[in-house]
């Protein structure tokens, strides 16, 4: 199990797409200055980290299941578009 860590900037996630394995956890730091947050494109049904502040960091989500890819966004900002693969 590892841990990656996303950046959230004015224009982008960084990296994306995020490639993790089965068990690996991602957080979400928000560098933009602005609040953020990352949200599946389901709805959150998968995942979401709910609001972040400037400078804050989301708790740590764990995916288990293999995906091709989960698309996400944050729901703060219409360019802020990103995907996690597992494999």
């Amino acid at each position: 199990m590892s841990q990656v860590v996303v950046k959230i900037t004015q224009a982008a996630f960084s990296p994306d797409p995020v490639i993790i394995h089965p068990g690996d956890l991602i957080v979400w730091t928000n560098q933009s200055g602005n609040p953020q947050d990352a949200t599946s494109t389901d709805g959150g049904v998968t995942f979401q980290t709910g609001p972040l502040p400037a400078g804050a960091t989301s708790l740590p989500i764990t995916f288990s299941n293999p995906s091709l890819g989960i698309p996400y966004a944050s729901t703060r900002s219409a360019v802020l578009r990103g995907k996690v693969i597992v494999k």
